[in-house]
């Protein structure tokens, strides 16, 4: 019989229990454990912001030494086609002022349109 009435006010105990909610939910203390973070995480994540910014900042570069390369290539370009037509020579071998006449010319249009 004595083991009969200890199974009985076990689970009345265990029914006093469960219905208690002065103590806080499971979920609840779990939920205060997410909103803090250990040393660790937050030394990464200021890692992980320090690597995006480095990489945001190469990109940039990346980008400006591309734009700068190809300002160059566009001028040394320009500059060879000048050259080349102020090179110009006839038959016998006098400089060809035509060609002359059209880079002057190239260049006034180009001042126009800049001015």
């Amino acid at each position: 019989m004595k083991k009969g009435k200890s199974k009985k006010a076990a689970e009345v105990v265990g029914e006093s229990t469960e219905g208690d909610t002065s103590e806080p939910s499971p979920s609840f203390s779990r939920s205060k454990k997410r909103n803090k973070i250990s040393a660790y995480e937050q030394a990464k994540r200021v890692y992980e912001r320090i690597q995006q910014q480095k990489a945001q900042e190469k990109t940039a570069r990346q980008v400006e030494r591309e734009k700068r390369q190809a300002m160059l290539d566009k001028y040394l370009r320009s500059k060879k086609e000048m050259n080349k037509a102020l090179r110009k020579c006839n038959k016998k071998g006098q400089p060809n002022l035509g060609a002359q006449m059209e880079v002057l010319l190239k260049k006034i249009e180009k001042n126009v349109e800049k001015g």
